[in-house]
């Protein structure tokens, strides 16, 4: 009888991280590796977040706050974001900032956000972190990914303290962001502990 789809694939898997040296984790093949994931990471955190061709990487010219949300999820996730993205409108109205949205498609974003004037722009997945002023992704949580130096002090009192808030609560939930997706239901138990659900963990972060 031969070998069911499913051994083969995990045969082929092994035998494909065998040959990078990812079984053992030793060798030049795997050396080269660590050093390519440790500088693709550091850069993509640092600079950049580019899938494919990217196709935003222009500027924005305006004297406003520039603000990214990156919904990483798909449709639902979307348009479980409107609660957060009408909390984020109200502490940031039109005329002091300009919100950007990052989601899976452009109709999404026409479709369920763009109508509520939840956000003023759609962005594709291919940006410099450093063209906005705050830049927050995620999905069942949010994470302050980029502020950019000396934002926060021009930022009026009260709008500053809801940030270095959200940073302190981002701290409380690293170990799950960084586990994420391994770290789910875990992330889904702390936040049922704490009275809070998919809807309002993003506006508690």
């Amino acid at each position: 009888m031969g070998e069911s789809v499913q051994i083969k694939r995990e045969k082929d898997l092994i035998a494909k991280l065998n040959r990078r040296g990812l079984i053992d984790r030793k060798g030049i093949k795997y050396a080269l590796f660590l050093l390519q994931r440790t500088l693709y990471k550091f850069a993509k955190r640092k600079y950049f977040q580019i899938k494919f061709c990217p196709s935003n990487l222009h500027k924005h010219k305006t004297d406003k706050i520039k603000i990214l949300i990156h919904i990483n999820g798909g449709v639902g996730d979307a348009v479980i974001s409107r609660l957060l993205l009408k909390n984020l409108r109200e502490i940031f109205p039109k005329e002091q900032a300009v919100i950007f949205l990052c989601c899976k498609n452009k109709e999404t974003f026409e479709t369920f956000l763009k109508q509520e004037d939840l956000a003023d722009f759609y962005v594709n997945r291919g940006y410099f972190l450093s063209f906005y002023d705050i830049v927050i992704s995620g999905c069942s949580y949010m994470e302050y990914e980029y502020i950019k130096k000396g934002i926060i002090k021009k930022l009026p009192k009260n709008t500053a303290d809801i940030i270095i808030n959200g940073l302190k609560r981002q701290k409380e939930f690293a170990p799950f962001i960084k586990g994420d997706p391994y770290t789910d239901k875990l992330l889904a138990q702390k936040a049922l502990s704490m009275g809070l659900n998919r809807y309002t963990l993003p506006l508690y972060m």
